[in-house]
């Protein structure tokens, strides 16, 4: 799908360039907590895989609901399950 939109160009490090010549980069926010560091592990792993940048912004809970609210994130992951049926989540939806 990438391709399809015109991010088809890699830099030398072989991570995708936007159709006008910068690099794409996405910023993924997380909550502190003892499972931030694999989470990055494997959100980074993927994103090289697919040649996309990404960046981690890690900060308190409180702090990234405030920043949620006020509409700056680009992407979050906070959480939410522990129910392998996923019965959950769309009881919470």
């Amino acid at each position: 799908m990438l391709d399809r939109f015109g991010y088809k160009s890699r830099d030398a490090d072989g991570y995708r360039v936007s159709p006008g010549g910068k690099p794409l980069t996405v910023t993924l926010s997380l909550r502190t907590g003892g499972i931030t560091r694999e989470l990055e592990t494997l959100v980074k792993k993927n994103m090289d895989a697919v040649g996309i940048r990404v960046d981690f912004h890690v900060t308190p809970f409180q702090e990234v609901i405030k920043e949620l609210e006020a509409g700056k994130f680009q992407m979050y992951s906070g959480g939410y399950g522990g129910q392998p049926s996923g019965y959950p989540e769309l009881w919470q939806l």
